[in-house]
């Protein structure tokens, strides 16, 4: 996944991978909507964002940083689909 520059990390915003965990979950926890685990995936360099590796610490951007890089990303903003977007 291309790697997105422009994110302002909130500090403290960290999740460590537990079993079970997706992306699309963890997009909904910090974020209210699934819609965004593209952005955590791209801003956390995950190379495939299918294979968490449980103990993994993720990064994960502020709300409103995520708001303005959908804006100039719109590519990244969708719905998880299993990997096939």
């Amino acid at each position: 996944m291309e790697f997105l520059p422009d994110f302002e990390l909130e500090e403290g915003k960290y999740h460590t991978i537990k079993e079970g965990d997706r992306l699309d979950l963890i997009s909904y926890k910090y974020f209210g909507d699934v819609k965004y685990w593209k952005f955590i995936a791209a801003f956390n360099h995950l190379i495939d964002p299918l294979e968490l590796e449980v103990g993994t610490l993720l990064k994960i951007p502020t709300f409103t940083s995520v708001q303005r890089m959908a804006k100039k990303y719109p590519k990244y903003l969708s719905t998880y689909n299993g990997g096939n977007s």
